[in-house]
């Protein structure tokens, strides 16, 4: 900021707005070469407010190198309608970058639409310069008055989650992730913040793919196959851009350093967000043997008997994980999970006979807590109603497993998981000796050495969870035993996964037996 590259392009900046600020026939000359081109858009108008700088957060915005190049590459997959990635490193300056492209898009070219998106509803919307439509709006009243559309009015145009242009007739609107992310619109461009952080990003990625031409998705990488195979997948059609931190010029090998020192408790932000990766580390990982195990395509067998191994979460998510197995191998078929759902919402997901394509609305007795529910098509999103539907078409589970915290009463209700779920006719199996967590890994383990994963719908969540649950980072050279993995986002369907393996895996020297179920 200091630089005297800066200085005379800021100079020169401040020199052309004060001329235009008496001068209506500068100002026709500013609009018309902005109109016409972004770069001289953003040198004439750019900022960008950063609050790590708190004596001057608003921070004059002249492009680097490598934002110029995101903007020619952006440019270029609208005008030949492709999809386009960017995997970079933390701090790069790209979401400011897409940012100032598209409120120059939406101020420039008649009925242009697009939706933005990110993790969260306040991620893409909170009124805050921290949000994406905070960013927008903090770029849009930057504009001298005479620049900005002369029919907006703020309170008609600048609404949550959407900004009109009146005079060109074109918007942005946004959306937080889920799996009909997109759905049903239609629009020039899509852009996907951070889309490796979503939660739904393999479902969300596939709704949008008919509503735009063009998918612009940025992220820093993550260990997950749906960004492994997406990266991938983009770099041989050579639709990807990589960025890391050399190409940004206030950092050096000497800001790496200290980086590394400040994160050294955190090997996974390291890889992920200051170098890119998209694997974990194998030193911490709690399953190593899950990265063995082959992905192919398969689905459904009928001549295999299915199972489902459970892990219902009060305050945690519930995680439901589908199996078939023969004489040779498990064959991981779907999964999911949910949270702040009550027990009877998966329903659906568990016994068959409920099927929203013959009817909207069903109701159900429990036989042991004599409640009935009503289980209503819309409390359900389109991926989930797809997955009833699959379900459906498949034959009865031959069991289901759990885990013995499910045999435990409830205070509210008075009831355990495993009697309300008897009450509708499923037999959840608990394996009381399997609590401790060296007993539950070892007959995982023992699993996934004969354990494949669909290449299709749930499986490779399932996938990702076993890959990246990992141990503790030791803070010490103390010998650290480690026997629980961390509680993160991939636990729960961990867990499930768990009281699968630990009610089929046969393990004499645990004390886990195995069971005799009917023939399917």
């Amino acid at each position: 900021l200091l630089s005297p590259d800066f200085e005379r392009k800021l100079n020169h900046r401040l020199e052309r707005l004060q001329i235009a600020e008496t001068n209506p026939i500068e100002r026709l000359n500013i609009i018309s070469e902005c109109s016409d081109d972004v770069f001289c858009f953003i040198d004439m108008f750019g900022v960008v407010y950063e609050p790590r700088y708190s004596e001057q957060p608003d921070i004059p915005m002249f492009l680097f190198p490598h934002q110029r190049e995101v903007i020619y590459k952006i440019m270029d997959a609208e005008l030949n309608k492709h999809d386009f990635l960017i995997e970079k490193t933390r701090d790069m300056m790209v979401t400011w970058t897409v940012l100032w492209y598209m409120l120059w898009r939406w101020w420039s070219q008649e009925k242009w639409y697009a939706r933005i998106g990110s993790r969260k509803e306040d991620e893409v919307d909170n009124r805050s310069p921290q949000s994406l439509f905070g960013k927008l709006r903090y770029a849009l009243y930057s504009l001298p008055k005479w620049v900005r559309p002369s029919n907006f009015r703020k309170s008609e145009h600048d609404l949550h989650m959407k900004l009109v242009n009146p005079n060109r007739d074109s918007y942005i609107d946004g959306e937080s992730a889920n799996p009909d992310f997109g759905r049903g619109g239609r629009f020039a461009t899509i852009f996907m913040d951070e889309l490796f952080s979503w939660k739904f990003a393999r479902e969300s990625w596939r709704a949008c793919t008919d509503s735009t031409p063009c998918k612009i998705a940025v992220s820093t990488a993550k260990p997950t196959s749906f960004a492994r195979n997406l990266r991938n997948a983009f770099e041989d059609n050579h639709m990807l851009m990589t960025l890391d931190w050399h190409q940004h010029p206030f950092k050096d090998e000497e800001w790496y350093q200290k980086e590394i020192k400040r994160r050294k408790n955190d090997v996974l932000s390291v890889e992920g967000e200051l170098d890119i990766s998209y694997t974990a580390d194998p030193q911490l990982a709690y399953y190593p043997e899950a990265l063995k195990c082959p992905i192919e395509d398969f689905d459904y067998n009928p001549k295999l008997p299915l199972y489902i191994g459970c892990d219902f979460g009060v305050q945690d998510k519930t995680a439901l994980v589908y199996f078939q197995k023969d004489r040779t191998n498990f064959y991981c078929l779907d999964g999911m999970e949910k949270n702040q759902r009550a027990l009877y919402w998966y329903y659906p997901f568990l016994k068959q006979g409920i099927d929203f394509t013959t009817q909207n609305e069903y109701t159900i007795m429990n036989r042991h807590t004599k409640e009935t529910f009503i289980l209503r098509k819309q409390e359900y999103n389109g991926a989930e109603l797809e997955m009833i539907k699959r379900f459906n078409s498949w034959k009865p589970p031959v069991m289901w497993y759990g885990e013995v915290a499910h045999r435990q009463r409830m205070i509210k209700s008075n009831t355990s998981i495993l009697n309300e779920l008897a009450g509708i006719g499923i037999t959840l199996r608990v394996n009381n000796l399997a609590v401790s967590h060296p007993i539950r890994r070892k007959n995982t383990k023992i699993m996934l050495k004969t354990t494949k994963f669909s290449n299709r719908f749930g499986a490779l969540d399932v996938y990702d969870a076993l890959v990246n649950s990992h141990f503790p980072k030791a803070h010490s050279s103390t010998i650290d035993p480690r026997d629980a993995p961390v509680h993160d986002e991939w636990a729960d369907l961990r867990s499930a996964v768990e009281n699968f393996a630990c009610n089929q895996v046969f393990s004499s020297g645990q004390g886990i037996r195995s069971f005799q179920y009917r023939k399917f």
